[in-house]
């Protein structure tokens, strides 16, 4: 081994990428890490005081699940006004062109008139959207990994309201020498050792990272396991044993 490759070797052993021996032995070790496929943060789509948070921290949920509900009483009654002014321009603008048969009202008129009606019609649109909002629904099914807000709490648009994880769906993430690529395609075979259950779970590379580390000289891994394990979740992490290559 030269001298560069020896120190870059010894570069990963010290970060727990390769573990001793590696170079050479028909069975390599990396250190892999849980992460969801899913995830989110959440934040408020409107400026409002929260009614209700309907999840805890650490809680569960489904999709379409309402989250959080807002106090819109006051979207209630912009929407209702709305409606009144859409149906008052829509009525005159249906008697204009009644009238325009026997000629008491100009072309004019009835162009005006839809044009109101038009506006009043986006007006409406308007405010549907903002209370199409007024109850945060869930995007997919998961857990609640930290909450922001509490009820009775008044926040602005774009504010985090909490972060969520789908603990169903997970994947490894790993980083590993790029001399591996000489043998690592996507479909290979591994093994993941999780620390924090002392369990073993088959899995096989996903995803092959586009760019190789020029710092490090490793390349970042996706991988799958083979079966879903509902003790996993994200976070854990252990030792990835590679089959011969």
């Amino acid at each position: 081994m030269s001298g560069l490759k020896f120190v870059h070797y010894v570069a990963l052993l010290l970060i727990g990428l390769v573990p001793v021996g590696a170079y050479g032995d028909s069975t390599q070790l990396v250190r892999g890490m849980l992460i969801a496929k899913q995830k989110a943060v959440l934040s408020s789509g409107l400026s409002a005081i929260i009614l209700d948070v309907n999840v805890r921290f650490g809680g569960r949920f489904q999709t379409g699940q309402t989250l959080v509900q807002y106090d819109c009483n006051t979207s209630y009654a912009m929407l209702k006004k709305a409606n009144a002014e859409l149906a008052g321009a829509q009525a005159k603008h249906q008697n204009n062109q009644l009238q325009s048969q026997y000629g008491s009202v100009g072309s004019l008129e009835i162009s005006l008139s839809a044009a109101d009606v038009a506006k009043f019609e986006a007006e409406k649109e308007q405010i549907e959207i903002a209370v199409s909002r007024c109850n945060l629904l869930a995007p997919f099914s998961g857990r609640v990994v930290k909450l922001h807000v509490d009820p009775h709490q008044f926040i602005r648009e774009g504010e985090p309201l909490m972060e969520v994880v789908n603990d169903s769906s997970l994947e490894v993430m790993m980083y590993v020498p790029s001399e591996w690529l000489q043998w690592l395609t996507p479909r290979h075979s591994f093994t993941l050792n999780v620390t924090e259950t002392l369990n073993s779970y088959g899995g096989k590379i996903d995803v092959i990272g586009a760019t190789v580390d020029a710092a490090s000289r490793t390349v970042e891994l996706r991988g799958v396991l083979d079966r879903p394990a509902r003790e996993l979740i994200p976070g854990m992490s252990g030792s990835v044993k590679f089959s011969a290559h």
